[in-house]
C-alpha cells in the first residue's frame, strides 16, 4: 500500500502555526564578558567573590541576542491548571511547535531560555516533527524557578 501525502504540506503547517501562534522570544548567549566587580582565581577558574552582586558570583556575564518567532504554545495538560486548596496553580510547563528550517532548529538548539507569555522558560527537550520528511519543531519546555518573591 502506498500513501501519498498531499503536496504543500508544509506551507500548510506554517499558515495555522502563524494563525493561532504568539510570539515567543528566544535568548540565545552571544558573547561572555567577565565582571570588572570582582576577579577570577587563574589556577581554578572560580571567581574571587562568589557573593558578588553584579555577577551572582558567577563572573562570566553573558551577553544575549533575542529572536522572535511564531509559534504554536500549548500549556501542559492544554492549558488546564491544577487546583489546590489555596486556588488555581500555573503549572508551568509547555510545548512549543514551529516550522522546521535550519535557522530555527540552530535557534532552538542554542537558545538559553524563552519568554512565552512573560514566563521564562528552558527547554528540556527538543523532537523533530514531520513525515516523509522533517516539517516541524517541538520543544518540550519547564517554566524556570522564580527567585524574585
Amino acid at each position: 500500500m502506498s500513501i501519498n501525502f498531499p503536496s504543500g504540506t508544509p506551507a500548510i503547517i506554517d499558515e495555522i502555526i502563524n494563525a493561532d501562534g504568539r510570539d515567543v522570544e528566544f535568548f540565545v548567549t552571544t558573547s561572555l564578558s567577565g565582571c570588572s566587580d570582582c576577579g577570577i582565581n587563574p589556577i581554578t577558574q572560580e571567581p574571587l567573590n562568589p557573593f558578588c552582586t553584579t555577577c551572582s558570583g558567577l563572573y562570566w556575564i553573558p551577553t544575549y541576542s533575542g529572536y522572535v518567532k511564531t509559534c504554536h504554545v500549548t500549556w501542559k495538560d492544554a492549558d488546564n491548571m491544577q487546583w489546590s486548596t489555596g486556588g488555581k496553580l500555573y503549572v508551568g510547563d509547555a510545548k512549543v511547535k514551529m516550522i522546521y528550517s535550519q535557522e530555527n532548529y540552530i535557534i532552538a538548539t542554542t537558545a538559553d531560555y524563552l519568554l512565552i507569555d512573560d514566563h521564562k522558560m528552558t527547554i528540556n527537550k527538543i523532537t523533530l516533527l514531520g513525515v516523509p520528511s522533517v516539517n516541524r519543531i517541538l520543544m518540550h519546555v519547564e517554566e524556570e524557578e522564580n527567585t524574585d518573591e
